[in-house]
């Protein structure tokens, strides 16, 4: 996870557990509901495999207190607890391995934790965005965050990078969505690993806020390009995958269905047939 850069007023402070329970009845608000789901795929993006997107939350896993078990990881013998933790992060080791091999180790060592998010440290308070005029929240988690050079092709050229971004609905029964920004290497072994991620009751009203972060990332990476263990990369952009109205979006523009619904030319659609169609043709 990279840090981020300094966020504005606007910005707020999330936690996992934010549903309030009192005795037998509970509350959850709309708010509460967006910073557990970007939260969610904060804490959990790499459970499985470094590169891939998941979006689930166990808030009980085995043992795990973020306060009680760095305690115990600060008050032990750095030797070992830092020798796994540079070979789980240079290896790429998924977090289910590696809570399967300290739960081999924990009997020998006591001073181990249980959880891997303890040995790795794994940040449980994230700083969310608040854009759309409050209507919804954003994280950007870093392009140069989600790169592996290692699985990247070698040679002299480039990597180039294509990007992805859609919105999909969670619930059948709540209008809640996920704007993700997705990142994906050509022609490397990476998985395609989220960039920024928006949370709220519908698409983000303002594109420029919404991009600014990942605009100025992307512009950050493409200037200076990537460099990881004394290995550095030049980075292009090489496309934006995206369907029909995701691409109006993006672009500002008329959907394909509108009188203006072309982007290539001026002219105006006409009605004609339960449809909008362009009357000159070349």
């Amino acid at each position: 996870m990279v840090a981020t850069s300094e966020l504005s007023d606007t910005e707020v402070v999330a936690e996992c557990n934010v549903f309030s329970t009192d005795e037998d009845s509970y509350s959850v608000t709309d708010n509460d509901v967006e910073e557990h789901i970007i939260t969610s795929c904060c804490y959990n993006m790499d459970d499985e495999s470094p590169g891939s997107v998941s979006m689930s939350c166990d808030p009980d896993e085995d043992d795990y207190c973020a306060g009680d078990d760095i305690h115990t990881v600060d008050a032990a013998p750095v030797s070992l607890i830092v020798a796994l933790t540079d070979w789980a992060l240079q290896h790429d080791i998924p977090k289910s391995a590696l809570r399967s091999l300290l739960g081999i180790l924990k009997p020998l060592h006591n001073e181990l934790p249980l959880d891997p998010r303890t040995l790795l440290k794994t940040p449980t308070r994230y700083l969310l965005k608040n854009i759309s005029g409050g209507q919804g929240k954003y994280y950007h988690f870093g392009i140069s965050a989600g790169i592996r050079l290692e699985k990247c092709p070698d040679g002299p050229n480039p990597l180039l990078l294509q990007f992805n971004v859609d919105g999909l609905p969670l619930f059948k029964s709540s209008c809640t969505e996920l704007w993700p920004i997705l990142c994906h290497v050509k022609n490397s072994q990476l998985e395609p690993f989220i960039v920024g991620l928006y949370c709220g009751k519908k698409k983000p009203a303002d594109i420029f806020e919404y991009l600014e972060d990942f605009v100025t990332d992307l512009s950050q990476v493409l200037a200076g390009g990537v460099t990881q263990n004394a290995l550095h990369r030049n980075v292009e952009l090489d496309c934006f995958v995206c369907d029909a109205p995701a691409r109006a979006y993006l672009k500002n523009v008329k959907t394909f269905s509108g009188y203006y619904g072309c982007d290539k030319c001026s002219q105006e659609g006409e009605y004609v047939e339960g449809k909008v169609s362009d009357p000159i043709w070349n």
